[in-house]
């Protein structure tokens, strides 16, 4: 992790209206590359976007997700899928970096930046918590 330099951290929030389910939040953390631009990783999926910027970064990544999810939900196993893909340990460095800024912006009353992306008919919205 000492090659990364995180600089944001956020959720993803579906709303699934129209449907029987729904998908809890998940969330993202935002490294700045040493090419200059933003990868962002979905932590419960084991997604990764690029971008130009924070924004476009978390823009990518919340449609990769949505993507992502309906594919699942849709076209095979469902929840269940999800469920043995969150179970899945490969990301715990990723949250304890999560975990530790989260904190830290805790103590520093940082306010949250928020960005949001709808979507016809299902509304996706996606929330970058914190910038550093």
């Amino acid at each position: 992790m000492d090659d990364k330099n995180f600089v944001a951290i956020g959720r993803i929030i579906f709303e699934t209206p129209g449907f029987d389910w729904n998908i809890p939040h998940t969330h993202f953390i935002v490294n700045k590359t040493a090419f200059g631009n933003y990868e962002s990783t979905n932590l419960e999926f084991i997604l990764d976007s690029v971008g130009s910027t924070v924004e476009e970064s978390a823009q990518n990544l919340s449609r990769l997700t949505a993507s992502y999810v309906m594919d699942i939900i849709i076209n095979r196993k469902g929840h269940d899928d999800l469920i043995e893909v969150v179970k899945e340990s490969h990301m715990e460095d990723y949250w304890a970096e999560y975990r530790a800024i989260e904190i830290k912006l805790s103590r520093t009353s940082c306010l949250p930046r928020m960005f949001w992306q709808e979507k016809t008919g299902n509304c996706l919205k996606f929330q970058t918590q914190a910038m550093m």
